[in-house]
């Protein structure tokens, strides 16, 4: 009877011990996981933030394309006004002529 119960003990210390290796085994793997999530985590809010980047560019791009147009219309309005501004000032240069040889004119 004693020897069928150091038998039952050693075969429970062996089960323990194995349980342990077990454990210990499940541990490196857990841990193993958590850092391969964690650099997967990692590589996710880099491609976040890269598609970010490109958001962010493709919409200063337009801004820029848009104040570009802005600029190319408002050239061309100066351009008109500095046109009209030139011939308003012919006009008023050759009224003044006229005036001032009317006014000089005897009557």
């Amino acid at each position: 009877m004693k020897s069928k119960l150091r038998n039952e003990q050693h075969e429970r210390e062996q089960e323990q011990t194995h349980h342990v290796a077990m454990l210990r085994e499940l541990q490196h793997m857990l841990a193993a996981e958590r850092n391969s999530n964690q650099k997967l985590e990692l590589e996710l809010d880099d491609i976040r933030s890269t598609q970010n980047y490109e958001k962010q560019r493709n919409l200063f791009e337009e801004k820029i394309r848009l104040l570009n147009d802005e600029k190319a219309y408002l050239s061309g309005e100066l351009e008109k006004v500095r046109i009209k501004s030139k011939r308003t000032y012919s006009r008023f240069s050759t009224v003044t002529k006229r005036g001032g040889r009317i006014a000089s004119s005897p009557c």
